[in-house]
């Protein structure tokens, strides 16, 4: 039948997309305390906040345009 089909593919993709979120945010947390420890602040911590803030948000636009 079509329709199961339909709604178990569609719940598949809503699940991993909640796995690749989970897995987006422990890595963020993992780095976060890192970066925040840098001495030079300007350099290295500057540079990844960005990469950083670039992905999550990347990433908010990929999970809420489903």
């Amino acid at each position: 039948n079509g329709m199961a089909a339909y709604q178990r593919a569609e719940q598949e993709r809503v699940t991993r997309a909640d796995e690749d979120t989970k897995n987006v945010l422990q890595t963020v947390k993992k780095v976060k305390p890192h970066l925040n420890k840098q001495s030079d602040k300007n350099s290295t911590y500057n540079r990844h906040k960005g990469n950083l803030n670039h992905v999550a948000y990347q990433w908010g636009r990929v999970y809420h345009s489903r």
